[in-house]
């Protein structure tokens, strides 16, 4: 997918299948900005009470969204989703998940990834 060419809306049901099929173990997303009735947290918090090992890494220095992330990130944590914030002094500008997933076949596990690419 490039952005802004396709629509957003293909993550989002991505992982709100992911946060209700049984065939998930975990989601892990790094997140830089966050909507203000973000469906992908919602998603997120969905898929922790499913029983899902969920990882978020936040950035709390997305210019002008600091406030908003500490937010979104204490909703996160009293969800009980293991929250892992931006590193000091590195900026972490990425939008990205991999998500866990149980098949049949010879390699049972199998991974799927999405990461955010903007083209020049």
């Amino acid at each position: 997918l490039y952005y802004p060419y396709h629509p957003f809306d293909y993550v989002v049901d991505v992982l709100k299948t992911a946060a209700i099929d049984p065939s998930v173990t975990s989601i892990k997303v790094c997140l830089y900005r966050v909507a203000s009735h973000s469906q992908i947290v919602d998603a997120l918090i969905n898929a922790q009470y499913n029983g899902k090992r969920v990882r978020v890494v936040v950035e709390l220095a997305a210019r002008f969204d600091e406030q908003a992330n500490i937010a979104w990130s204490e909703r996160l944590t009293d969800a009980g989703i293991a929250v892992i914030f931006g590193i000091p002094g590195l900026k972490v500008h990425s939008k990205l998940f991999l998500i866990d997933r149980m098949e049949n076949g010879p390699h049972p596990q199998r991974r799927y990834a999405h990461r955010v690419w903007r083209g020049c």
